[in-house]
């Protein structure tokens, strides 16, 4: 679909790295080149951009994430959401990038695209079962609203769960990672497109583990 040629990728400031400590302005380039050459909108998002987009239940949540001292990570998921379902189109991780058989996933014109994460490069694990994950995944504007609903739904509960205020990553999992994602995939029977890794290179680079406390000393500033 036209309207889903747009990749987005988003960089927030939630920690005192930069996009250059990862490697992520050479894999940025990458990626607009890929859109210059093939007919596709690049956008990159960071939080200014992303406060004209977001509800006030969007921005309620933030600040909870901030105020309650959970793990940033969980804006860094919903924003990913928000902006999807603002413009339509596919986000892709800042650590993927495209080959020359990238542009092939996308002639297949998938109106749906839940991506996935099955193989472990860090611990050489194929888990065995496929996992839709928030990489990489595409959908029509308009349509992850209630995903994002779902997310605000599993943080109230499971905020009120005990041992969750220590465990973190855990929670940022739970509440708007990966696990949170893949509940709501099926639960409405979505597709997972299980051939990713034939057509992106992930890199993998686990900024969510990467990322230590002390780097987050000024996020609540």
């Amino acid at each position: 679909m036209e309207q889903n040629k747009i990749i987005h990728q988003i960089f927030l400031k939630i920690s005192s790295k930069s996009m250059e400590d990862f490697g992520f302005d050479e894999y940025q380039e990458l990626w607009k080149l890929w859109c210059e050459d093939n007919g596709f909108q690049y956008m990159f998002h960071t939080e200014e951009t992303m406060e004209n987009i977001m509800t006030e239940k969007d921005k309620e949540m933030r600040q909870r994430v901030i105020d309650e001292d959970r793990h940033p990570f969980c804006l860094i998921d919903w924003s990913k959401y928000i902006i999807v379902n603002h413009y339509g189109g596919y986000y892709v991780d800042m650590d993927v990038v495209p080959f020359d058989k990238t542009i092939d996933f996308f002639k297949r014109d998938l109106p749906l695209v839940a991506g996935y994460n099955n193989y472990d490069k860090s611990k050489n694990i194929n888990r065995g079962v496929y996992m839709s994950n928030t990489n990489f995944f595409g959908y029509e504007k308009g349509k992850l609203r209630d995903l994002l609903n779902h997310c605000y739904a599993e943080y109230e509960w499971k905020s009120k769960k005990k041992g969750y205020d220590s465990r973190k990553i855990r929670f940022f999992f739970q509440v708007a990672g990966p696990d949170s994602y893949n509940r709501w995939v099926n639960k409405n029977k979505l597709e997972i497109q299980k051939d990713f890794d034939d057509y992106f290179l992930d890199h993998r680079t686990v900024t969510w583990i990467k990322i230590k406390k002390k780097d987050l000393k000024d996020f609540k500033n």
